[in-house]
Parts: C-alpha cells; sequence; structure tokens
C-alpha cells in the first residue's frame, strides 16, 4: 500500500510541495521507450541463439573428427598389421583390414568414408594403393578418412552451410621390438631343430632370415633323462656339454641371468631338465603372464633362437661359462609353448608376432622377429 505525505490546502498550492516532503513519482515511460527495449532484447536473444547454434556445431564438428581420427589411426595400424602378415600362404591386401577397421568405428552418422589407402616405405613414402599384394619394400600403410554430417543450427542462418565434412589421416608401420630384457626359459637351436614328429627342420634360412617353411610348425624345446629323446638339437655343442643340455635358458632373477641380452650376443644356458618360471610378461595376444611357473599352461613366450656354429659365419663358438653352455642368439621369435609330458615342451613357431614396447625401424618381410605396429603419423 502506497503511503502519500499529508498536505494542507495552503500547500497544495505550492510547487514540489511532494519533493520537498520527500515523496517523488517517476514519470512514466512512453511507449517509443517500451518499443526500444523489446528490440534490443530480440536482438540479444538472437545473438545468444546464434552463439549457442555455432558452439553445438563447432563442438559436433569437433568431435566428429576426433572421432575420425581414431578410426584413421586403427585403420592404419590394422592396415600395418596386415603387412605384417602377408606371406606366401596369407596374400590378402591391406585394404581388407582397413576397410574392415574403418567399418567397425564408425560413429552416429555412420562409417567414415575411405578417400586413400596406400602402402609405405621404410621412410614412409607412399608406394601404391593398399588394394593389391603388399609388395616386397612396404613395412606399413597410410590411410585418408572422412565423414559428412548435417549441421543443426547454421543451417538456418542466411548463406550457413547444410553439411560439414570432416577428415584425418593417419600412418603406421611394422617395426622390431627391442630385445633388451628378454629372459625366455628355453634356448631353440636355428639349425637341425627337432620337431615333435622326430624329423628335423631348419628354423632359420640364414642368421637374419626365418625359414618361411617353419613358420606354424611344432618343435620339441627340451630333451629328457632318458630316452630316444634324450638329446634335442645341441646349437654347436660338443661331447660332454651337448650331452648335458636339455634346452634351458637360464632365467633366474638371482645369479646369472639373460635379461636385459638382445640379439648376436652370447646367452646362458642351463644344465638339467626343469625350466624356470616366466620372468616377465609377454604384452601379446596369448602372452605368458610374469611369474607363471612350469607346467605354464599355453602361452606365448618369446623365445632366444641360436646360429648353429659349424656353420662357420660368426668365428667362434659355442663354449661353456660358469659351468653354463653359453650360446650365440641371433633372434628372438615367439613360439605357442606347451607342455608334452613330464619335462617335455612344445613351442609352436609364430610369424611375426605382434606384441607392445620399445621397437626400432629394421622391420623386412621373412626376417622374422617379434614386432610392434607403430603408429608414426597423424594429422
Amino acid at each position: 500500500m502506497i503511503q502519500y505525505p499529508e498536505i494542507t490546502a495552503s500547500e497544495a498550492l505550492e510547487t514540489n510541495v511532494l519533493e520537498r516532503k520527500g515523496f517523488v513519482l517517476e514519470p512514466e515511460r512512453n511507449k517509443a521507450e517500451k518499443g526500444q527495449i523489446l528490440i534490443l532484447f530480440a536482438l540479444f536473444l538472437t545473438a545468444m541463439l546464434g552463439i549457442l547454434g555455432l558452439a553445438m556445431d563447432v563442438g559436433y564438428s569437433a568431435s566428429q573428427r576426433r572421432s575420425m581420427q581414431n578410426a584413421a589411426d586403427l585403420s592404419a595400424q590394422a592396415g600395418a598389421l596386415a603387412v605384417a602378415s602377408f606371406n606366401d600362404t596369407n596374400q590378402v591386401p591391406a585394404m581388407t583390414s582397413v576397410q574392415a577397421a574403418l567399418n567397425g568405428n564408425q560413429t552416429a552418422e555412420g562409417p567414415g568414408v575411405l578417400e586413400r589407402c596406400e602402402y609405405t616405405d621404410n621412410a614412409d613414402n607412399a608406394i601404391y594403393s593398399c588394394d593389391g599384394a603388399v609388395p616386397s619394400s612396404a613395412i606399413g600403410v597410410s590411410v585418408q578418412v572422412r565423414e559428412t554430417h548435417q549441421t543443426f543450427f547454421l543451417r538456418v542462418i542466411p548463406g550457413g552451410p547444410d553439411t560439414v565434412t570432416t577428415r584425418a589421416r593417419a600412418a603406421a608401420r611394422v617395426e622390431l621390438m627391442q630385445l633388451a630384457g628378454m629372459d625366455g626359459p628355453f634356448v631353440v637351436c636355428g639349425y637341425n631343430t627337432k620337431r615333435m614328429d622326430g624329423s628335423e627342420q631348419d628354423i632359420l634360412l640364414t642368421n637374419s632370415t626365418v625359414n618361411p617353411n617353419a613358420i606354424g610348425k611344432t618343435f620339441r624345446l627340451t630333451g629328457t633323462s632318458t630316452g630316444s629323446n634324450a638329446q634335442i638339437a645341441d646349437c654347436g655343442l660338443t661331447g660332454t656339454n651337448a650331452a648335458g643340455w636339455r634346452g634351458l635358458a637360464e632365467n633366474q632373477y638371482s645369479g646369472l641371468n639373460n635379461n636385459g641380452r638382445g640379439n648376436n650376443q652370447w646367452w646362458f644356458g642351463r644344465l638339467g631338465t626343469s625350466p624356470g618360471a616366466i620372468q616377465y610378461t609377454v604384452t601379446g595376444v596369448r602372452g605368458c603372464r610374469q611369474l607363471t611357473a612350469a607346467p605354464y599352461g599355453t602361452c606365448v613366450m618369446l623365445l632366444p633362437v641360436a646360429t648353429d656354429v659349424n656353420g662357420g659365419d660368426i668365428g667362434d663358438s659355442a663354449r661353456m661359462a660358469s659351468g653354463r653352455p653359453n650360446f650365440k642368439v641371433v633372434k628372438v621369435l615367439g613360439f605357442l609353448v606347451s607342455s608334452c609330458g613330464g619335462s617335455c615342451y612344445q613351442g609352436t613357431l609364430l610369424d611375426d608376432y605382434p606384441v607392445w614396447g620399445v621397437s626400432q625401424n629394421s622391420w623386412c618381410r621373412d626376417c622374422g622377429g617379434s614386432v610392434v605396429i607403430k603408429l608414426v603419423d597423424t594429422d
């Protein structure tokens, strides 16, 4: 309720009497002023909606761009893995794996479009399209993908686009894993290696090249104390040294071990018939887990492969050191290992087994080894 001041008849004739008594009336706004406020509010609301609409469109485009980059990365890695897996019995172009990876990583707008897929060499230069057979010089692939989506608010702005296209590219290559820290429980001879059927087959063609015919074959990793399978391939050991070795590597935490050793170095073997526990985790599919004791189950190990010094190509001989046989290791290869009863262990040779870890750009087809699929370029 408004409380008006008391005014006498004489005071009513005076000017500004209400102001003197502390009561001020605000002048009534005219209609023009009210219209200006409405116009300003409409302009402000339009600007705010435009900003919000632009933010939504830009944000959604950024999200789609990130999704396309993820799809490009995974597609490139899938293509590089296809390059590593390509051989005489598996001649599938990388395009098949690239397209499958792209389709499997679609967004809410659907699968992306593959604009380009090319094989690359060890300098990351494009060779030709990856829809054909993998060339011998290829070690990876590069891809470019795109997606197109409709805008939300920009389309209602005069001259605004109805759709936005985002693109992403990526390149991946196959690299050899750096072998420091590989400390498997067995040493495998690269030449005259005994298979489980009693025959012999070379795992290596040369000290740097794996025999492709040995891929997928199962080899005897250990000998027994007696019987026809007492002795396996000896890797060049002779006399009593060869007779006392049953295929074991020295892989204990304490004392002598092979931790940190790599290719073209001497590794310790161990006498006896009982292999040690796994001392590292193989970071690949079905990889053996650290501290798993024999008989291990069925899992993948990275095992040192030794040259046969009788080949005469290293200028040295296998020797004993600290009461243990020594072997010149030239490869570390993946084997799917399982027990064959008692102290018997067998391993199936895997082709370019992919793992995660530190790697180097020195892979070549048929060279063999544990490989890392490395993403080398994204944009």
